[in-house]
C-alpha cells in the first residue's frame, strides 16, 4: 500500500499597509489563526517560485531574504538608490537595479544568496517590463540568459563569471522568454519591420 505524505502545512502571508506577518493556516484550533511571525516592516513581499524564500524590500534600500521553512532572515542586501529587485525562481539569486550616473557604472547585480557576494553586473539605461528581469533563470535555474542587441546570450548558471557561454543571434529581437518546465525552450519576439 502507498504511504501517503501528509500536506505541507499552509502559512498565510497577511500584507498590510506598514510591513507584513506571517500566520499559522488552516484548521485554526482556537478558530483564530496562530502568528508564527510577527509584523516585519517593508515595501514589498514576494515569494520565490518554488516557495523556498521570501524577497522582503523596505524603505531604506535594504533588501532582506527570508527561508521560508525557518522563517529566518538569512541573508540582508543594502542596495542604494534600488528601483527593482527580483529573486530567481529557486531562490538562489537576487537581481537587482539601481538609478545610475553613467555607463560606467554597472547598475544591474546579480547577488548568489547563499554568500552575499555578486557573481553578475551590467549596465542597463533603462528598464520597462520586456527587459526586466535583465537575466532570465528557466523554473529550474538549468538555463540562464539575457536579451542584447540582435542577439540572446546563455550563461552558465553555475558559474557566471565565464560570462555569456553562447549566443544565438536574432535580428531585431525586441523580446524574449523562457519556457517554465521544462527549461529548453525560448520564444524570442521580433517586431514586423517596414520595408
Amino acid at each position: 500500500m502507498a504511504v501517503v505524505e501528509p500536506s505541507p502545512l499552509l502559512d498565510i502571508l497577511v500584507r498590510e499597509p506598514e510591513g507584513f506577518a506571517i500566520w499559522n493556516g488552516p484548521p485554526f484550533p482556537s478558530g483564530q489563526p496562530g502568528i508564527k511571525l510577527d509584523r516585519v516592516p517593508c515595501t514589498s513581499a514576494k515569494f520565490s517560485e518554488d516557495g523556498s524564500k521570501l524577497m522582503v524590500t523596505k524603505s531604506d534600500s535594504i533588501i532582506s531574504i527570508f527561508d521560508c521553512k525557518t522563517l529566518k532572515e538569512i541573508r540582508s542586501f543594502n542596495v542604494p538608490n534600488v528601483l527593482a529587485a527580483v529573486i530567481s525562481p529557486c531562490g538562489t539569486y537576487l537581481q537587482t537595479f539601481q538609478k545610475c550616473s553613467s555607463p560606467q557604472d554597472k547598475n544591474v547585480v546579480l547577488w548568489k544568496i547563499e554568500n552575499g557576494e555578486y557573481v553578475y553586473q551590467l549596465f542597463q539605461k533603462n528598464m520597462t517590463k520586456v527587459t526586466w528581469p535583465s537575466v532570465r533563470f528557466s523554473s529550474d535555474e538549468t538555463v540562464a540568459c539575457r536579451l542584447a542587441t540582435n542577439e540572446i546570450q546563455f550563461f552558465d548558471p553555475r558559474d557566471f563569471s565565464k560570462g555569456f557561454v553562447n549566443r544565438l543571434r536574432v535580428p531585431a529581437i525586441a523580446a524574449l522568454e523562457l519556457s517554465k518546465a521544462p527549461g529548453s525552450y525560448v520564444a524570442a519576439f521580433v517586431p514586423e519591420s517596414k520595408v
